[in-house]
């Protein structure tokens, strides 16, 4: 629920332009209210939209170090999967249709179909370090023969 909800809110920030529009979303959501959520899940969600771009979390920031070490880990893990899930759509065209994941001992790797962009691929990668560093495993894209006919579906 704390990651469909954070995918859901990580861009409202954008109400007041793009510039730092991720400690915008952090803000916005840590100053609402929601009745279905506890102040501790509401500081989560506000961390997954606040850590869906720019600087990955760090101890040095207030609301990250107030949470106890498990819901820090909730946010660095929740957080790099909308890191990626964003950067697989920064051209905002919706290409991704569908995709799998095969988790390996040292790489996880997802299976994608639907349209290829080299640009949100580019954009996966350059936010797939949260991922990399909380789980562990490299990240490893494939796109379907039909949507980039150079690359092949795993």
């Amino acid at each position: 629920t704390l990651l469909h909800v954070g995918a859901i809110l990580h861009d409202i920030g954008w109400i007041e332009g793009q510039q730092d529009h991720h400690k915008t979303s952090r803000d916005l959501i840590i100053n609402s209210e929601f009745a279905c959520m506890t102040d501790e899940e509401r500081t989560i969600v506000a961390l997954v939209a606040r850590y869906h771009r720019g600087s990955m979390p760090k101890k040095s920031h207030l609301l990250y170090f107030k949470l106890n070490k498990e819901n820090r880990e909730r946010v660095d893990k929740l957080a790099s999967l909308i890191r990626i899930a964003d950067g697989l759509d920064n051209t905002h065209m919706s290409l991704v249709k569908n995709l799998e994941c095969e988790i390996l001992d040292d790489k996880v790797i997802i299976k994608i179909t639907g349209g290829y962009s080299e640009i949100d691929e580019a954009n996966a990668y350059k936010k797939a370090d949260l991922f990399e560093k909380t789980f562990s495993r490299k990240l490893i894209l494939r796109w379907s023969a039909s949507a980039h006919p150079d690359r092949k579906l795993a």
